[in-house]
């Protein structure tokens, strides 16, 4: 019975880290930019944005 509590608490531990993590990363993911990123384009070839600029 001590085992099966544990399992279900380090399962639900493990839920709620990352949710807190998607809640904390949401911005990032957001602003992340996918098909600049796979699309093997140049560093000058996109347009300015202003989230880029906050990151330097």
């Amino acid at each position: 019975m001590k085992g099966r509590i544990a399992v279900f608490v380090i399962i639900l531990v493990t839920i709620i880290a990352m949710f807190l993590c998607w809640l904390w990363l949401q911005d990032v993911i957001e602003d992340y930019d996918l098909e600049r990123a796979l699309g093997g384009t140049k560093v000058g070839d996109y347009e300015h944005n202003q989230a880029d600029s906050q990151l330097s």
